[in-house]
């Protein structure tokens, strides 16, 4: 089956341009082989579903162990979505429901169906009990990460597609602002939870730099605003508030910004 195909691509990402290309190729010649031996779009619709799935589950359980596999990923995701147009909705449909931050959405995480909603698993199904805190940051953060970095590829404009004007683009900087905004304009702190820290930190790490560079001085206001005022209140009961609040005092005080090491 194809899906068997597709599969073992995402465990061969590295940090090699050369290995991601080789591995986009196929994966967009399964694809879109499927698209013309199918009249209805039947199978090529469902492999479209079956990779987005596959972005997801590598972005849960590689991207927090190993921070810097999120370049390539998103990458070949970039890759995929230029394409093959019609992944986009499937793609981004699956990003919302696993991760609903990257829409702005919060809501209470007291009652089992607010938790659902915000994207919790019950790691065994004969059990009531949630996974725990930090399980579920480093597995959302992972889906945030990935599509926070896709928002910054639009930045280096890719030979292979200079044809498309940026506006054509199927996602860019402009939506990693809209998505920050958004949970910054969160009104009630009683939603606040150390996961908004957490992805926050998780998007400075992927992407602070390269906003700075598109944006300027508005980016700075932006990431003042994050790293002291969204933090103030919560340093003494998040980690992950503190954290991004040394993010901030690093670049403030060193003008030091980690950086994912760029593809080769």
């Amino acid at each position: 089956m194809k899906k068997i195909k597709i599969n073992p691509k995402f465990g061969q990402l590295t940090n090699s341009l050369t290995k991601l290309i080789n591995i986009k190729n196929e994966l967009i010649d399964i694809l879109l082989n499927s698209k013309s031996n199918d009249p209805n779009s039947i199978s090529f619709n469902w492999l479209l579903h079956f990779t987005s799935k596959c972005f997801i589950k590598q972005a849960e359980t590689e991207i927090g162990p190993s921070f810097n596999s999120t370049l390539p990923l998103a990458t070949l995701c970039y890759y995929v979505l230029i394409e093959i147009p019609e992944f986009r909705q499937i793609m981004m449909a699956k990003f919302i429901k696993k991760c609903p931050f990257i829409i702005g959405f919060t809501c209470p995480i007291d009652t089992e169906n607010g938790r659902l909603l915000m994207g919790w698993k019950k790691p065994n199904k004969s059990s009531s009990a949630f996974e725990s805190l930090e399980r579920y940051n480093e597995r959302v953060g992972g889906i945030f990460s990935l599509y926070a970095v896709l928002t910054r590829i639009s930045l280096l404009r890719d030979p292979m597609y200079s044809n498309i004007t940026y506006d054509k683009l199927p996602i860019t900087i402009n939506d990693g602002w809209t998505m920050v905004a958004k949970i910054l304009n969160i009104q009630d702190e009683s939603l606040i939870t150390d996961t908004h820290f957490f992805i926050l930190g998780n998007w400075w790490d992927g992407c602070a730099t390269e906003f700075l560079n598109a944006f300027g001085r508005q980016a700075e206001k932006l990431l003042k605003f994050i790293a002291f005022e969204f933090t103030k209140n919560f340093i003494k009961s998040s980690p992950s508030a503190l954290r991004l609040m040394t993010l901030g005092e690093l670049w403030i005080n060193e003008n030091k910004i980690e950086i994912i090491p760029p593809m080769v």
